[in-house]
C-alpha cells in the first residue's frame, strides 16, 4: 500500500513518522479543522508499523506557520483497526458480536478485562473515530466505547560521558546532600521483607524484565501456583508456564526481553544489595519482582489493563509504571487501575519526558512559541511549557479523577484514583532535569533520573549494566522505597502508604523544585523511614556522612533514640577534605595520623575509643574507616 497523494495539500504537511518509529510506512492522511480550536487542524495519518500491531493511526494537532510549516502541538498513537468497547455488567456475548456485526468488524474471542472486549475494524484512516460514533448510535446498550491507544517508555539516550559506574542517586559523593540518603534509611531497613514469610511483590509492567540477571535472579519473584517447564497451565490463567511473569505483547507466559528498559526498571527497585555483585537496589533484598511485559516500542491500553489485572490476582503491592503518553483519558485503563487500588496496590508513575515539545516537520530545532513570551523558554533552550502535565496532561501519571460521558445516560461516570504516585526527575544538583516533566498539583515528587546505573542487557549475558536516563528511571526509585514502607508499615491502606510519600516530610524540600511538583522536593529515604534505631550496629558497606561538618572533625555521626546491640561496628564515612584547596595536595590527609571513634552505653557515661584507619580517594572527598570489636551491649552514642 503506497501513500495517498494529497494534491489538495502542500507538500509542508505531509506527516512524517514518529521519530522513536522512523521505520514506519505512511499509508494516507488527511487534515482538518478543529471547531474546537480556533485556528488548529487536526491530521490524521494511518502506517503500516512494526511490532505486534502493524495498523497505526496517529493524529496530531497541528498549527500552520507563516512560512507553511506545520507545528505539531500535540500527539496521539493508536491502534488503527480496533477500538475497545465496554458493555453493561452481564451482558450475553451476542451483544458484542452484534455490535461488531454493524461496525464492519468482528468482536474478539473473550473480554480482555470484565466486559471489555476489543472489537477489530476494516483497515483504513477513519476506522477508528467512524466506528465510536456508530458505536454510540448503534442501538446496543454499551458503557463506553473508545480508542486502543498505544504508549512509549519514559527514556532519553544514554549519556556517552558517563561510562564509569557510579550510583550517585543513592550517595552523592560529588554533590554531598544530594541523594535520596539511603545509607542512613538502610541503618533502619534493607529488606522488604516483614512478617515471617511476607515479601513486596513488585510489578513491573514494561519491556520484560532478563529474570536471569546476575543481580535480579534471588529477587524475581515466582508463581507459586505454576511449575515450571512443564507446558502446563498448571493455574488455570490462561498462560502456560508463567513462572517468572506473563508477557501480554505475544500472549504467552515468558517475559524475557530483548530491551533493556525493564530490566534497568527492575535493578533501580530490586537488585541484590550486599552480594558483591553489581550495583545495589534501593530494597535491597526481601523485595520480588514480577515482570510483565506489554512493551515493545509501543505498547496498547488493552495489554496494559492485562498486565494490571494479572499483578492483581498474584498478590503484587506496587505497579511500577515508566511509560505512558498523552492521549485522552481511557477509562478501561483507569478501572484497571481502579481494581488495583482496590486491590491494595500503590501505582508509581513516570512523569513523561516533554515528548511534545513543538516543532516544525521540516525542520525540528525550529522552536516558536504561538505568540506567547519568550519567558516560557528555560535556561536550556527548553520550552517549559510544553513539559507541564498541568497544561499537557500525561497519563497514566496524571490520572486522578475524571469523568466520562455515559451512552444514553446521565450522570457521567467520575472515576477518582489515589493510589498514584507521579514522578518527576532531578540531576545531580537537584535542579529539575532537563527533560522531566513538571507540575505543581500534578506532579507529586522528584527523585534521581540522570544518569543512573542498573542492571541491563547486552545479547544473553547475565552480567551487564549500563547507565541510563528519564522519568522512567526516577519512578523506580520511588518504586523501590515505597517497598521498604510497606515492610515498615504493612497494616497501613493505600491512602495511608500515598500520604507518607507524597508529604515534604518525605523529600529534601528545595528551592528549585519549588512550584514543580506537590511537595517541592526530591526523595529522601531516610526521612521517609523512621528515625535509624535497629538492633544491630550496621554493617560493612553502610556508609555514613557526619550530620555537620567542621574543621575539627568531630561531628555527631549518629545518636539512636533507643540503645542499639553488636559485637562489631564497621563503617566508612565521607568526609571533607579540608587541607585540599586550589589543588594543591589532592592526596592530602584530614588526620595524617588518623582519628577515632568515641561510644559509650549511656548518655552521661564515660567515653570508650578505637582508633580509625583512613583510605583517601582523589577528589573533594576522604573515606574515614574503622572498626570496633567486642563492643558492649547498649551503645547509644558514637561519634568522630
Amino acid at each position: 500500500m503506497a501513500a495517498a497523494p494529497r494534491p489538495d495539500q502542500p507538500p509542508k504537511l505531509k506527516p512524517q513518522p514518529p521519530s522513536p518509529s522512523p521505520d514506519w510506512k505512511l499509508l494516507d492522511w488527511s487534515l482538518k479543522p478543529l471547531p474546537e480550536k480556533p485556528g488548529i487542524q487536526l491530521r490524521a495519518s494511518s502506517y503500516l508499523a512494526s511490532g505486534k500491531y502493524p495498523f497505526v493511526r496517529v493524529e496530531q494537532e497541528i498549527q500552520v506557520l507563516p512560512n507553511g510549516d506545520a507545528q505539531v502541538l500535540k500527539t496521539v498513537e493508536m491502534v488503527g483497526d480496533q477500538i475497545i468497547v465496554k458493555l453493561p455488567e452481564g451482558s450475553p456475548v451476542e451483544e458484542i458480536q452484534s455490535l461488531a456485526a454493524k461496525l464492519g468488524g468482528q468482536a474478539a474471542a473473550k473480554p480482555f478485562a470484565p466486559d471489555t472486549w476489543l472489537v477489530a475494524l476494516p483497515r483504513k484512516l477513519e476506522a477508528v473515530p467512524e466506528a465510536l460514533a456508530s458505536s454510540t448510535n448503534s442501538g446496543i446498550s454499551i458503557d463506553y466505547a473508545e480508542p486502543n491507544h498505544l504508549v512509549r517508555p519514559m527514556r532519553t539516550p544514554n549519556d556517552p560521558r558517563f561510562t564509569n559506574f557510579n550510583q550517585w542517586h543513592l550517595y552523592n559523593n560529588d554533590q554531598i546532600d544530594k541523594d535520596i540518603k539511603a545509607p542512613r534509611a538502610w541503618d533502619r531497613r534493607t529488606t522488604a521483607a516483614y512478617g515471617t514469610t511476607n515479601k513486596v511483590i513488585v510489578a513491573v509492567i514494561d519491556s520484560g524484565v532478563r529474570y536471569t540477571h546476575e543481580d535480579l535472579l534471588p529477587n524475581m519473584w515466582t508463581n507459586p501456583g505454576e511449575i515450571a517447564g512443564d507446558g502446563i497451565d498448571n493455574d488455570g490463567n490462561g498462560l502456560i508456564d508463567d513462572v517468572y511473569g506473563a508477557d501480554y505483547r505475544s500472549n504467552d507466559g515468558d517475559p524475557m526481553t530483548t530491551d533493556s528498559h525493564g530490566t534497568h526498571c527492575a535493578g533501580l527497585i530490586a537488585a541484590v544489595g550486599n552480594n558483591g555483585l553489581g550495583i545495589t537496589g534501593v530494597a535491597w533484598s526481601g523485595v520480588q519482582i514480577m515482570a510483565l511485559r506489554f512493551i515493545d516500542g509501543t505498547g496498547s491500553i488493552d495489554d496494559n489493563v492485562q498486565s494490571i489485572d494479572y499483578a492483581i490476582s498474584k498478590g503484587a503491592k506496587i505497579i511500577n509504571a515508566s511509560y505512558g503518553g498523552m492521549y485522552n483519558p481511557s477509562r478501561s485503563e483507569m478501572e484497571a487501575i481502579k481494581r488495583a487500588e482496590n486491590s491494595g496496590i500503590i501505582m508509581v508513575a513516570a512523569a513523561g519526558n516533554g515528548t511534545d515539545e513543538p516543532y516544525t516537520d521540516s525542520n525540528a530545532n525550529n522552536r516558536y512559541d504561538l505568540g506567547e513570551p519568550f519567558t516560557d523558554w528555560n535556561s536550556n533552550g527548553i520550552w517549559d511549557k510544553w513539559y507541564n502535565n498541568e497544561s499537557k496532561p500525561f497519563y497514566p501519571a496524571s490520572y486522578s479523577t475524571t469523568s466520562f460521558p455515559r451512552v444514553g445516560f446521565t450522570p457521567p461516570t467520575t472515576i477518582t484514583l489515589n493510589n498514584i504516585i507521579s514522578v518527576g526527575a532531578t540531576d545531580r544538583n537537584d535542579n529539575k532535569a532537563g527533560f522531566s516533566n513538571f507540575g505543581a498539583t500534578s506532579v507529586d515528587l522528584m527523585a534521581p533520573g540522570v544518569e543512573m546505573w542498573s542492571t541491563s542487557i547486552s545479547g544473553t549475558s547475565n552480567s551487564h549494566y549500563t547507565s541510563s536516563q528519564g522519568t522512567s528511571f526516577a519512578a523506580p526509585v520511588v518504586a523501590g522505597a515505597v517497598a521498604l514502607l510497606i515492610a515498615e508499615y504493612p497494616n497501613d491502606t493505600v491512602v495511608q502508604r500515598v500520604a507518607r510519600v507524597v508529604s515534604t516530610n518525605a523529600v529534601d524540600v528545595i528551592p528549585a523544585l519549588s512550584g514543580l511538583c506537590v511537595t517541592g522536593g526530591r526523595l529522601n529515604l531516610a526521612k521517609l523511614l523512621p528515625s535509624a534505631d535497629p538492633s544491630t550496629l550496621p554493617l560493612a558497606d553502610i556508609n555514613h556522612r557526619p550530620d555537620f561538618f567542621d574543621s575539627r572533625i568531630s561531628s555527631t555521626m549518629r545518636s539512636p533514640s533507643n540503645a542499639v546491640y553488636s559485637n562489631t561496628l564497621t563503617f566508612q564515612s565521607a568526609l571533607k577534605k579540608f587541607n585540599n584547596t586550589n589543588g594543591v595536595n589532592t592526596n592530602g590527609m584530614v588526620f595524617p595520623l588518623g582519628g577515632a571513634l568515641y561510644y559509650r552505653t549511656t548518655t552521661n557515661g564515660p567515653w570508650s575509643s578505637n582508633n580509625l584507619s583512613l583510605s583517601i580517594t582523589n577528589g573533594d572527598f576522604q573515606f574515614v574507616s574503622g572498626t570496633v570489636s567486642n563492643a558492649p551491649v547498649g551503645v547509644v552514642q558514637y561519634y568522630l
